[in-house]
């Protein structure tokens, strides 16, 4: 996405289809296949004269996130503000879980995180379309 993504930074309308997804690639999309079923999305914004506001506002106005079968009539996006909120994001450092260990709790996660998307987006089965402006 933005100046060096498939859109040159003008916007688009991406599209992220499942690993069995059998139908016709619908047009006006940028189109992507996933191998999984669950998947990241990060944006990075950008301060302005040290301010972070002007980033949140931006995606605010210009991100949308939401299933395919509802892009006729797209559902508001919720954005969550994690800002000041106290949560791990670092692996165990000790040796405790091996490298296999760490896979195998990420996969579950994995596995557990599409299924909640999907019961959070009424059963989205894994086509997700996101608009940016």
């Amino acid at each position: 996405m933005g100046n060096a993504g498939r859109d040159q930074g003008k916007g688009g309308k991406y599209l992220i289809l499942p690993p069995d997804y059998k139908g016709q690639e619908p047009e006006g999309y940028l189109v992507s296949r996933s191998a999984t079923y669950g998947n990241w999305f990060i944006m990075r914004g950008f301060l302005v004269k040290g301010d972070p506001k002007p980033a949140v506002a931006s995606f605010k106005q210009h991100m949308r996130l939401y299933p395919l079968a509802q892009a006729a009539n797209p559902p508001a996006t919720t954005f969550i503000n994690a800002s000041g909120k106290a949560f791990n994001t670092i692996h165990a450092m000790d040796f405790s879980l091996s490298f296999h260990a760490l896979a195998d709790i990420g996969s579950h996660a994995d596995q557990a995180h599409a299924a909640l998307a999907a019961i959070q987006a009424g059963h989205l089965h894994g086509k997700l379309v996101l608009t940016v402006a």
